[in-house]
């Protein structure tokens, strides 16, 4: 019950589940669990290390610490359970420290300030125009 501004009562309506709403409620859960599964994410095999003064492959099976010096900055590259990540930075905002671990073909790690590059080649089956 509400009462208003002159002080008359009035009573709200009910409200109904329809089967539009219930149609609603579905659709959204499917696109939900569709956008967590990600079917197009292949696990990769390797990493590719690039940077300024060469590249490098390693297989993501074998755990392996790698430490980069490029451009005056530090990073360690570490790959570990199937994923590779860049553990520690020298430089200073540290975003590729921050990116964490990636597993998947097309994945990628970029530390700008040190012009290197961690990243797992291979496709996807998705297809992404970002810009």
């Amino acid at each position: 019950m509400l009462v208003n501004q002159n002080g008359n009562r009035t009573f709200l309506p009910r409200l109904r589940f329809t089967l539009w709403d219930g149609i609603t409620v579905l659709l959204i859960l499917v696109l939900a669990v569709c956008l967590l599964i990600r079917p197009g994410a292949v696990t990769g095999s390797g990493c590719v290390v690039t940077w300024d003064g060469g590249e490098v492959t390693l297989p993501l099976s074998e755990p392996k610490v790698l430490t980069i010096e490029s451009r005056g900055i530090l990073l360690t590259v570490t790959v570990a359970d199937g994923g590779v990540s860049v553990t520690e930075a020298g430089c200073p905002d540290r975003v590729c420290e921050k990116t964490g671990v990636i597993r998947h073909a097309g994945e990628i790690i970029v530390c700008v300030p040190a012009d290197v590059i961690v990243r797992i080649p291979g496709e996807t089956a998705e297809d992404c125009i970002a810009g």
